[in-house]
């Protein structure tokens, strides 16, 4: 692991994949619904080894993100290839995130591949340094750009 003092981040070599999605929803209903299907499809997700953790984390009255951690590339494919309650609840979300004052939906996602930690990497019984190989150095330190 190669630490820089200016961030106290670390790179590490690692394959954990990090899946956010926005969604703005038309109602507070709309999203207190969409964290229940969120909770059904994180219950169904139990079955896929790589699912590390996910959240549901509420931005303001209309607007939420679902986060997820997976041990590689490969966990978040079997996930959206076998666990069905997740199509499920894009069903019912998707044409919920419809603006149409913009003419599109208010949906995003994205999925961003784990190469730095900091030091305190702890979350509830989370430790996400257990599916890092922080024992090897990688490039230089990061630094950190304004």
């Amino acid at each position: 692991m190669t630490k820089s003092d200016a961030t106290g981040y670390a790179t590490v070599t690692s394959d954990v994949r990090c899946v956010i999605t926005r969604f703005q929803v038309k109602s507070v209903i709309a999203l207190l619904r969409s964290y229940i299907a969120f909770r059904r499809v994180r219950s169904a997700s139990a079955r896929v080894p790589g699912l590390l953790k996910a959240v549901f984390v509420v931005e303001n009255r209309r607007t939420f993100y679902s986060v997820s951690i997976w041990r590689d590339a490969a966990a978040v494919l079997e996930f959206n290839t076998f666990v069905s309650a997740h199509a499920e609840a894009a069903t019912f979300a998707v044409p919920r995130t419809y603006d149409r004052t913009r003419g599109r939906y208010e949906l995003w996602s994205a999925e961003f591949h784990l190469t730095a930690l900091s030091t305190n990497t702890n979350w509830d019984t989370f430790d996400i340094k257990a599916h890092v190989d922080a024992s090897v150095a990688v490039g230089v330190p990061n630094r950190c750009h304004s």
